[in-house]
């Protein structure tokens, strides 16, 4: 009861309780009811005053909705597109770069009005066949061209391509002949970059300026007899070497403990030769 006393008060201060009848109230009575019947069906409707409708707000709000429509539905100028599919192709082409993840690309146009229609068909026709190309070519980064600007290519253009490459493979091959004569001849590392060209023919310069030795020096025969003094020398290299990788493990774990006076005293018993005291061990020299 209390819920629909507050309902029907609320209907009476907009002005709608004249046209409700009261039947809920258990205290209603007889003549009450028909007295709200005889009031709700002598009531009048009070005096309208037409700027509560807004009829002219309307009216405009209306016109402009049905312009800014027939706008979105003409072509505009001589592009033979209207705003309305040009909105589509952008919404299309926007949600294509945000499924594969890249930036969609922004081309500034001077003056779009000036676009027209043949115009438009041609840079489409120009896209489809970019379209083919690429699609035949592949991964374009893996491409030789990848990167470049060249200018327009004509067909005419094809044959100087060919002879310009043709040229480029004989340079190559020429001086790859010419890295490998110069290593054979001089000795030196044969070169795989630019960069050691330089290297090459610096070093093959030097070999050509020096001194030549004589001829019969080289092949005599005392080069190729043995040597008592050179097999003793060989000896002591190779005795060296050993006693210098033994005395390497042996003073390692003592200069890591600071025994410098051991490993010193050691090193004077065991080396060959008084160069043997200087053997260097993760750093130390003693």
């Amino acid at each position: 009861m209390a819920a629909l006393r507050v309902v029907k008060d609320r209907l009476d201060k907009v002005g709608l309780g004249t046209f409700c009848l009261e039947l809920h109230s258990n205290k209603t009575k007889k003549s009450e009811v028909l007295s709200g019947l005889q009031r709700t069906a002598n009531a009048q409707a009070g005096p309208v005053r037409p700027s509560d409708l807004h009829y002219e707000d309307h009216q405009r709000i209306r016109d402009n909705l049905n312009e800014y429509a027939a706008a979105l539905r003409q072509p505009f100028h001589g592009t033979g597109l209207t705003p309305y599919e040009m909105l589509t192709e952008w919404v299309t082409a926007d949600k294509y770069f945000a499924d594969v993840k890249r930036p969609a690309p922004e081309i500034a146009f001077n003056d779009i009005s000036s676009l027209t229609a043949s115009q438009r068909a041609e840079a489409e026709r120009t896209l489809l066949d970019l379209k083919d190309v690429l699609e035949s070519l592949g991964d374009v980064t893996n491409s030789p061209w990848h990167g470049c600007s060249p200018p327009p290519i004509l067909p005419g253009d094809d044959r100087q391509i060919d002879l310009s490459i043709k040229k480029l493979r004989e340079s190559i091959e020429k001086v790859t002949s010419i890295s490998a004569q110069i290593k054979d001849y001089c000795g030196v590392r044969e070169a795989t970059r630019v960069s050691d060209i330089d290297l090459s023919i610096s070093a093959a310069t030097i070999v050509a300026e020096s001194q030549p030795v004589d001829r019969f020096v080289l092949i005599n025969d005392t080069w190729n007899a043995p040597s008592n003094s050179a097999t003793g020398l060989i000896n002591d290299l190779q005795r060296f070497q050993a006693q210098r990788e033994e005395l390497h493990y042996y003073c390692e774990a003592r200069l890591a403990c600071k025994e410098y006076s051991t490993c010193v005293s050691t090193c004077k018993k065991r080396r060959p030769w008084p160069l043997l005291i200087w053997v260097p061990l993760e750093g130390h020299r003693q």
